[in-house]
């Protein structure tokens, strides 16, 4: 009894050490499994073969405990107290690590010490040597205070270009303000100025087409009931002729300030031409002041101004069409064009660079294929829909078409041969009358024909195209006036590039001067004195025209050569040993 007394204390006691046992080497075992099965254990990530893999982790962890023994941080670590051996704590003393047992840092450091894994890219390897982070360090750049000068000095030197370049910008707009406030002026004061009516009297710069006193004419018949276009007076077109009634209703002092408007529109207009023109090309926008200042300071162009030339409207058109086509706008372009065709006819020759500067802003290829083919079907039908807007219009005013025979059909004819500044009213003076039809031809065909050659020949550069055809008309029209050569004369200026490779400036500078010169002293010794004859004044004119045609063959081949230097450089090229010459045919 007392044996099996004794024995059952001892079995107990046996159990109880039993059990102690099996619960240590679970724990220990389930240790173990969480250990390894951990989310960011990259041994069990990267491997292939498991048993190869775990040979190679005891051969890196062996490695890894030798290093930090070999270094004496191995006492330190074991010091903190991090349980989980074999594997040795990622935080150095006196950092204690911050994840218990069995779960290791994911990150190698505890702030402030990112490096060798920068934010925002934490490793995913949670021990530190040997297994670098998969991300490339950023070495961090000590700026030595050499290089602190030189960037302040760099910094310095950009805020001096800013100001200077702030400091020119405001002196170039100070010199578009006063250039406005010249060219408003002078108009002003010249208008209200006794030469006033000496120069609307004057042939070079008034026409049949043109004249003041015409207009005048006309708004007298008008007023008392009488069509404007009953005898053979007056020849401007009735929307021009209602404009000015509309006027005369409100003030008569509001005529010459329309003529003022209108020429600075044409200047602001050739303004914004330049800078598109200009911003194609590439070049330096001082180009812009040139060109309408080219214009509004030209003397024939204040001249045509104050003797109230309706020229004016004419180029205010070609300048709208001018610019709206650069811009991409179908409607407004062909509408300029329509607006210079039905008031002088020869600016429907521009339809042809219009077509082409549309094409090349909307990136439409100068090809012969259905595209291109309904392009351009597309601005001729815009160009003759506002072309008959514009007749039904004048229809609508004087409820006749009258106006037509004695506009258009005056241009076309040429009944009416008082001198002027062309060619045309010498030699159908002296021509027979068998012969006039013949010549009328001949002299029309001029204006319109050499449209054909310069399109082919420039197709690749309308904008400079427009200027030839507008510098073709200037000459070869039938009533040509001073105020016609402003425009092609203010274009050029968009091309200044190329007048070093003009061969003919000086003489055709003096032609220009002389013949504007000399037109009303031989007028005044033909007319009035009675010491001269018409060959006297026919001699200035043909030197004037003679001029424009140099200047504009001259500026052609100018604008060729410079386009052959740059495809086949300045350097002429050897034929036969020798420097061969370039001829452009």
């Amino acid at each position: 009894m007392r044996g099996t007394l004794l024995l059952i204390p001892c079995l107990l006691v046996v159990v109880a050490l039993v059990t102690l046992t099996e619960g240590k080497f679970v724990a220990s075992k389930n240790q173990d499994q969480d250990t390894d099965n951990h989310g960011l254990d990259t041994h069990e990530h990267e491997s292939h073969d498991n048993e190869s893999h775990e040979e190679d982790e005891e051969e890196e962890e062996g490695s890894f405990d030798s290093e930090r023994a070999a270094s004496g941080s191995g006492a330190k670590d074991a010091n903190v107290g991090y349980p989980g051996y074999p594997y040795p704590s990622p935080y150095p003393a006196p950092y204690p690590a911050r994840y218990p047992a069995p779960y290791p840092s994911p990150y190698p450091y505890p702030a402030p010490y990112p490096y060798p894994y920068p934010a925002p890219y934490p490793s995913p390897y949670p021990y530190p040597s040997p297994y670098p982070s998969p991300y490339p360090t950023t070495p961090r750049t000590i700026i030595l205070p050499q290089k602190i000068t030189k960037r302040k000095k760099r910094r310095k030197k950009g805020e001096e270009e800013i100001q200077r370049q702030e400091r020119q910008r405001r002196q170039e707009g100070k010199g578009k303000l006063k250039r406005k406030e010249t060219t408003f002026a002078s108009r002003l004061f010249l208008i209200y100025s006794p030469v006033k009516d000496w120069l609307i009297n004057r042939i070079e710069l008034s026409t049949p087409l043109t004249a003041w006193n015409r207009v005048q004419e006309g708004l007298s018949l008008v007023k008392h009931g009488v069509s404007p276009y009953s005898g053979d007076v007056v020849h401007e077109t009735p929307l021009v002729l209602a404009v000015f009634l509309g006027l005369q209703e409100v003030s008569e002092l509001l005529f010459p300030l329309l003529f003022v408007v209108g020429d600075l529109l044409v200047g602001w207009l050739l303004y914004k031409l330049a800078s598109l023109h200009s911003q194609m090309l590439l070049k330096e926008q001082t180009l812009n002041l040139k060109s309408y200042a080219n214009y509004l300071l030209n003397p024939y162009t204040i001249g045509s101004c104050v003797a109230h030339s309706t020229v004016i409207f004419t180029n205010v058109a070609v300048a709208t069409a001018l610019l709206f086509s650069l811009r991409g706008s179908i409607l407004l372009s062909t509408l300029g064009v329509a607006i210079g065709t039905y008031h002088s006819l020869y600016p429907v020759t521009l339809l042809a660079p219009v077509i082409l500067i549309l094409m090349k802003v909307r990136c439409v290829d100068i090809e012969f294929n259905k595209k291109t083919v309904m392009f351009v079907s597309q601005v001729v039908a815009s160009f003759i829909v506002w072309t008959v807007l514009l007749l039904g219009m004048s229809y609508h005013v004087f409820k006749s078409w009258d106006f037509l025979t004695a506009t258009h059909g005056f241009i076309l004819q040429v009944s009416d041969l008082t001198p002027n500044m062309g060619l045309f009213w010498y030699f159908f003076t002296e021509m027979f009358e068998h012969f006039r039809i013949f010549f009328l031809w001949v002299f029309q065909i001029n204006a319109f024909f050499y449209c054909i050659p310069l399109t082919i020949k420039l197709r690749d550069n309308p904008t400079f195209l427009a200027c030839m055809l507008c510098s073709v008309m200037a000459i070869m029209k039938s009533y040509p006036a001073l105020g016609d050569t402003a425009l092609p004369l203010a274009l050029l200026a968009l091309w200044m590039h190329i007048f070093p490779y003009l061969r003919n400036t000086l003489m055709v500078t003096c032609m220009l001067l002389c013949s504007s010169f000399l037109a009303p002293v031989f007028w005044q010794l033909w007319i009035y004195a009675g010491s001269a004859n018409a060959n006297f004044f026919f001699a200035i004119t043909l030197a004037y025209s003679t001029a424009q045609i140099l200047l504009t063959s001259d500026v052609l081949f100018a604008f060729l050569r410079r386009e052959y230097d740059l495809h086949h450089g300045i350097y002429p090229p050897i034929m036969q040993g020798e420097p061969a010459s370039v001829i452009l045919r």
